[in-house]
C-alpha cells in the first residue's frame, strides 16, 4: 500500500514538473514531425535546467550535457535556405518560465556535424522576446505558454552542416537562473551566401556573470526593458521583441 501511494503521487506530479521544465527532443522539417532524437542531439540532463553562474564558462552551454556522445547517431536534417525549422517540446510540455528564446547556428569546420563539438564560431539568427508592461507573471513574454517554435533559416547563411541551437532563459528565480537548450543537427542548402553576415561568438563566452541580466536585472521590480547580450542577431535573422538586440 506504501508503495502505492508514492506511485500515485508521483504519477500526479509528473504534469506539473514536465510543464515547468522542458527539452526539445523533436524538429518539424518540411512539414514532417521527426521522431525523438531523430535531429535532436540526446543529453543526459532531461527536462532539467542548467544554472548561471556555472554553467556560463562551461562546454555544456553548447548543447548540454554529454550531447556529443549521441552526435554519431543522430541525422542530419536537410533544410533549404529560407525554409522554417520547428523545435517541439517534450511530451505536449509548454514553456512557463518568464524569458527570452534564442536560435543560434554553428557551422561544422571540417564539413561534418556529426563529429562536431560546437568549439567553433556561433551566430544568432533569432530572438522570441517580450512585450511591455513586465508583470509579475511573465506572461509578457511571447515564449510563454508555447510549446513549439519556429526559426526560419536565413537565406544570408551559406550552404554547409550546422549545429542549430534553441535555448531558453528561465528568468523566475532572483538567486540564479535556469537554462533550457538543445542542439539539432541540420543541413543548409540552396544559399548563395559565402559569409554569415554578422557578428559570431564562442560558446562559453556568449554571456558573463557580470551581464546584467545575470546578476542583477529583476522581473519583480517593474523594469522598462530587458537587457539582451552577446553578438546581435545577423542580418537576415528575425529579433522578434521590443528593445534592444544587444549589450
Amino acid at each position: 500500500m506504501f508503495f502505492s501511494q508514492k506511485l500515485i503521487a508521483a504519477v500526479a506530479a509528473l504534469p506539473a514538473m514536465t510543464s515547468a521544465h522542458y527539452f526539445w527532443p523533436q524538429l518539424i522539417v518540411n512539414g514532417e514531425t521527426s521522431e525523438q532524437w531523430e535531429y535532436v542531439r540526446e543529453t543526459s540532463q532531461g527536462y532539467e535546467p542548467q544554472y548561471t553562474p556555472d554553467i556560463l564558462t562551461s562546454n555544456d552551454l553548447r548543447c548540454n550535457t554529454d550531447s556529443l556522445a549521441a552526435a554519431a547517431n543522430t541525422k542530419v536534417a536537410s533544410v533549404a535556405a529560407g525554409d522554417t525549422v520547428s523545435f517541439v517540446t517534450d511530451y505536449g510540455a509548454k514553456v512557463q518560465h518568464p524569458g527570452p528564446l534564442t536560435f543560434w547556428m554553428s557551422q561544422a569546420p571540417g564539413g561534418d556535424v556529426t563529429t562536431y563539438d560546437g568549439s567553433g564560431d556561433w551566430f544568432k539568427i533569432g530572438v522570441v522576446g517580450y512585450d511591455t508592461p513586465f508583470d509579475s507573471t511573465g506572461t509578457n513574454w511571447r515564449a510563454y505558454n508555447e510549446g513549439t517554435f519556429n526559426v526560419s533559416i536565413p537565406t544570408t547563411v551559406p550552404n554547409g552542416q550546422y549545429l542549430l541551437r534553441i535555448e531558453h532563459i528561465g528568468l523566475h528565480r532572483p538567486s540564479t537562473r535556469e537554462m533550457f537548450f538543445n542542439c539539432a543537427q541540420i543541413e543548409v542548402t540552396g544559399s548563395s551566401a559565402t559569409a554569415v553576415p554578422g557578428e559570431t561568438a564562442k560558446i562559453p563566452g556568449i554571456y558573463s556573470e557580470s551581464d546584467e541580466w545575470v546578476s542583477t536585472w529583476s522581473m519583480y521590480s517593474s523594469p522598462s526593458s530587458f537587457p539582451y547580450s552577446g553578438p546581435a542577431t545577423i542580418d537576415g535573422g528575425v529579433f522578434d521583441s521590443q528593445g534592444s538586440d544587444s549589450a
